[in-house]
Protein backbone atom coordinates (compact mmCIF):
# COMPACT_ATOMS: atom_id res chain seq x y z
CA UNK A 1 0.00 0.00 0.00
CA UNK A 2 1.29 3.42 -0.89
CA UNK A 3 2.07 5.36 2.35
CA UNK A 4 1.44 8.69 0.65
CA UNK A 5 -2.23 7.74 0.22
CA UNK A 6 -2.66 8.27 3.97
CA UNK A 7 -1.23 11.79 3.97
CA UNK A 8 -4.02 14.37 4.33
CA UNK A 9 -4.74 16.38 1.20
CA UNK A 10 -2.58 19.50 0.95
CA UNK A 11 0.19 18.14 3.19
CA UNK A 12 3.48 16.51 2.30
CA UNK A 13 5.09 13.56 4.02
CA UNK A 14 7.52 15.99 5.68
CA UNK A 15 4.65 18.12 7.04
CA UNK A 16 3.03 15.12 8.69
CA UNK A 17 6.35 13.94 10.11
CA UNK A 18 7.13 17.43 11.48
CA UNK A 19 3.71 17.70 13.13
CA UNK A 20 4.05 14.24 14.63
CA UNK A 21 7.50 15.10 15.97
CA UNK A 22 6.23 18.33 17.56
CA UNK A 23 3.32 16.46 19.15
CA UNK A 24 5.71 13.85 20.50
CA UNK A 25 8.01 16.44 22.08
CA UNK A 26 5.04 18.39 23.50
CA UNK A 27 3.43 15.25 24.87
CA UNK A 28 6.54 13.94 26.57
CA UNK A 29 7.60 17.31 27.99
CA UNK A 30 4.08 18.01 29.22
CA UNK A 31 3.82 14.60 30.86
CA UNK A 32 7.10 14.87 32.74
CA UNK A 33 6.71 18.52 33.75
CA UNK A 34 3.24 17.83 35.13
CA UNK A 35 4.62 14.79 36.95
CA UNK A 36 7.24 17.03 38.62
CA UNK A 37 4.46 19.43 39.67
CA UNK A 38 2.42 16.61 41.17
CA UNK A 39 5.41 15.09 42.97
CA UNK A 40 6.31 18.48 44.43
CA UNK A 41 2.76 18.93 45.70
CA UNK A 42 2.70 15.48 47.28
CA UNK A 43 6.16 15.59 48.88
CA UNK A 44 6.59 19.20 50.06
CA UNK A 45 4.25 19.93 52.96
CA UNK A 46 4.46 23.74 52.66
CA UNK A 47 3.11 23.59 49.11
CA UNK A 48 -0.12 21.82 50.13
CA UNK A 49 -2.43 24.80 50.25
CA UNK A 50 -6.02 24.94 48.96
CA UNK A 51 -5.02 27.17 46.05
CA UNK A 52 -2.15 24.86 45.10
CA UNK A 53 -4.59 21.96 45.12
CA UNK A 54 -6.13 23.59 42.04
CA UNK A 55 -2.69 23.60 40.42
CA UNK A 56 -2.34 19.92 41.32
CA UNK A 57 -5.69 19.05 39.72
CA UNK A 58 -4.79 21.06 36.63
CA UNK A 59 -1.48 19.19 36.36
CA UNK A 60 -3.33 15.89 36.64
CA UNK A 61 -5.78 16.85 33.88
CA UNK A 62 -3.01 18.20 31.67
CA UNK A 63 -1.08 14.97 32.10
CA UNK A 64 -4.00 13.17 30.47
CA UNK A 65 -3.96 15.60 27.54
CA UNK A 66 -0.18 15.14 27.20
CA UNK A 67 -0.65 11.38 27.15
CA UNK A 68 -3.21 11.73 24.37
CA UNK A 69 -0.82 13.95 22.36
CA UNK A 70 1.92 11.35 22.75
CA UNK A 71 -0.41 8.60 21.53
CA UNK A 72 -1.49 10.72 18.55
CA UNK A 73 2.13 11.48 17.66
CA UNK A 74 3.14 7.84 17.91
CA UNK A 75 0.15 6.85 15.79
CA UNK A 76 1.02 9.40 13.11
CA UNK A 77 4.29 7.56 12.58
CA UNK A 78 2.40 4.28 12.13
CA UNK A 79 -0.30 5.63 9.80
CA UNK A 80 1.07 3.90 6.72
CA UNK A 81 0.38 0.44 8.16
CA UNK A 82 -3.31 0.83 8.97
CA UNK A 83 -5.86 3.55 8.41
CA UNK A 84 -7.13 3.58 11.99
CA UNK A 85 -4.05 2.95 14.15
CA UNK A 86 -4.54 6.08 16.27
CA UNK A 87 -8.08 5.18 17.18
CA UNK A 88 -7.30 1.51 17.73
CA UNK A 89 -4.46 2.40 20.10
CA UNK A 90 -6.58 4.90 22.02
CA UNK A 91 -9.52 2.52 22.41
CA UNK A 92 -7.21 -0.31 23.44
CA UNK A 93 -6.01 1.93 26.26
CA UNK A 94 -9.62 2.69 27.19
CA UNK A 95 -10.29 -1.04 27.57
CA UNK A 96 -7.27 -1.45 29.82
CA UNK A 97 -7.58 1.71 31.91
CA UNK A 98 -11.37 1.77 32.33
CA UNK A 99 -12.47 -1.85 32.69
CA UNK A 100 -15.53 -0.84 34.75
CA UNK A 101 -16.99 0.85 31.64
CA UNK A 102 -17.13 -2.54 29.90
CA UNK A 103 -18.55 -5.08 32.37
CA UNK A 104 -18.94 -7.86 29.81
CA UNK A 105 -17.36 -9.09 26.61
CA UNK A 106 -20.56 -8.12 24.79
CA UNK A 107 -20.03 -4.49 25.82
CA UNK A 108 -16.48 -4.60 24.44
CA UNK A 109 -17.63 -6.13 21.15
CA UNK A 110 -20.40 -3.53 20.78
CA UNK A 111 -17.90 -0.75 21.44
CA UNK A 112 -15.46 -2.23 18.89
CA UNK A 113 -18.18 -2.36 16.26
CA UNK A 114 -19.14 1.23 16.99
CA UNK A 115 -15.52 2.39 16.61
CA UNK A 116 -15.00 0.50 13.37
CA UNK A 117 -18.29 1.78 11.95
CA UNK A 118 -17.81 5.43 12.91
CA UNK A 119 -14.17 5.58 11.78
CA UNK A 120 -15.01 3.76 8.53
CA UNK A 121 -12.09 1.42 9.01
CA UNK A 122 -11.56 -1.87 7.24
CA UNK A 123 -13.62 -4.02 9.60
CA UNK A 124 -11.63 -7.26 9.38
CA UNK A 125 -8.19 -5.86 10.12
CA UNK A 126 -9.45 -3.24 12.60
CA UNK A 127 -11.48 -5.68 14.68
CA UNK A 128 -8.60 -8.11 14.89
CA UNK A 129 -6.28 -5.36 16.17
CA UNK A 130 -8.59 -4.33 19.02
CA UNK A 131 -8.05 -6.32 22.25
Amino acid sequence: MDPSSHVPEGFSELDVFALGSCLLVEGLLGFFMNAVTMIAFLTIRDVRTPSNFLVFSLALADMGISTNATIAAFSSFLRADEKCNAFILQYSLIFELQPSQFPSEQAKVAFRMYVVHTMQCDSTSSLSMLP
